[in-house]
């Protein structure tokens, strides 16, 4: 059996958006935490990062602005 360091993901990569960093760091507290409570972190978790991707203008640099769908033709 792997010892428990060899089984645990690796961290998070950053992201570069210090609201979505600063949330995928409380992942870190699962290792210490009981299964019990991982439920209501990854629920958390979640609701934040969906908060923070509807946040107003918070288009990353590279992706078109949100608009009406273009036309395929």
């Amino acid at each position: 059996m792997p010892a428990a360091s060899e089984s645990r993901p690796q961290s998070p990569v950053p992201t570069g958006d210090t609201e979505v960093d600063s949330l995928l760091d409380e992942l870190r507290a699962l290792d210490d935490a009981p299964v019990s409570s991982h439920g209501a972190t990854y629920s958390a978790l979640h609701e934040g990062l969906l908060a923070a991707l509807n946040a107003e203008g918070n288009t990353p640099p590279h992706a078109p602005a949100p608009g009406p769908a273009k036309d395929a033709r």
